[in-house]
C-alpha cells in the first residue's frame, strides 16, 4: 500500500513491511493531514494509523522489524502517554520517534532530545514549517525546538490586558465584560499570547509574562 492510510489490524505483522511504512498515533482526522503533508514526497512509503493507545503498544511491541518511523502526539493520550513513550523506551525506538504536540514546551523539548528522541514539532507552527520539519524528520534529521530565552518578546496592549486579568483568577467570560469584547475575541488574544510566549498553557503565559517583565506580578493598587 503506498500513499494511503493502512486500516487497522489485528495483528501488527499483517500490515505489511513496517521498515517501509511510517506508524501515526493521533487521531484521524489530524493522522490524515499529516499523511496529506507527506505522502507525494515520500512515495516508497505508505502510513498506518491508530489512535487507540493500547493498539499502539501492540504495533510496537509485535513486529519484530522496526518501523521506518513513528509520529506520536503526546497531547492526545493523557496517561496512556506515557505508555506509549514507555514502550518506546523499551524498545529504543527513539531514534525514529518523532513527537508533535499542541503548545510547545522548551522544557520537554530539552528533555526528549536528552532522551535520545528524534524530533518535537508543534503543532501550532504554520501549516509549510510543520511540514518541512516533519519531512526533515522522516529523512533521519533531529529537529528540536528551540528553549527560548524570550527576549525580544512582545506582547500588545490587548493580550497584556487578557493575561493581568487571567492572573487576577478571572474566566474568559468574565474578561469578555471587562474588556467589553466578544468572548471569542478574548479567546482568540489569549490563545495568541500563550504562543508569543511558548507558553503550554494561559496559567503558563501569565508566569512567563511575569517572568519577562512584562507583566506586574499582581494587580496594580
Amino acid at each position: 500500500m503506498r500513499n494511503s492510510l493502512s486500516p487497522r489490524s489485528d495483528f501488527a505483522c499483517e500490515i505489511g513491511d513496517p521498515q517501509n511504512q511510517v506508524l501515526i498515533a493521533d487521531h484521524g482526522q489530524v493522522a490524515s493531514a499529516i499523511c496529506s503533508l507527506l505522502a507525494n514526497e515520500f512515495p516508497m512509503l505508505s502510513f498506518v494509523v491508530e489512535d487507540d493507545p493500547s493498539r499502539v503498544i501492540r504495533l510496537l511491541r509485535d513486529c519484530p522489524p522496526r518501523w521506518h518511523r513513528l509520529i506520536v502526539d503526546v497531547d492526545r493520550y493523557g496517561q496512556a502517554t506515557n505508555d506509549i513513550l514507555a514502550a518506546v523506551l523499551l524498545l529504543e525506538l527513539q531514534p525514529v520517534t518523532c513527537l508533535v504536540c499542541g503548545a510547545p514546551d522548551p522544557a520537554a523539548s530539552a528533555a526528549y532530545q536528552r532522551m535520545g528522541f528524534l524530533a518535537y514539532i508543534p503543532k501550532r507552527a504554520p501549516a509549510e514549517p510543520f511540514a518541512r520539519a516533519l519531512s526533515a524528520a522522516l529523512n533521519g534529521e533531529r529537529s528540536f525546538l528551540e528553549a527560548s530565552t524570550g527576549e525580544g518578546t512582545s506582547l500588545t496592549r490587548r493580550q497584556l490586558a487578557v493575561l493581568g486579568l487571567t492572573r487576577d483568577g478571572h474566566r474568559v467570560e468574565r474578561i469578555a465584560l471587562e474588556l467589553r469584547m466578544p468572548v471569542v475575541r478574548v479567546r482568540s488574544l489569549l490563545d495568541s499570547a500563550i504562543a508569543a510566549l511558548n507558553a503550554s498553557s494561559a496559567i503558563n503565559a501569565v508566569a512567563r509574562a511575569i517572568e519577562l517583565g512584562l507583566l506586574r506580578p499582581e494587580a496594580s493598587r
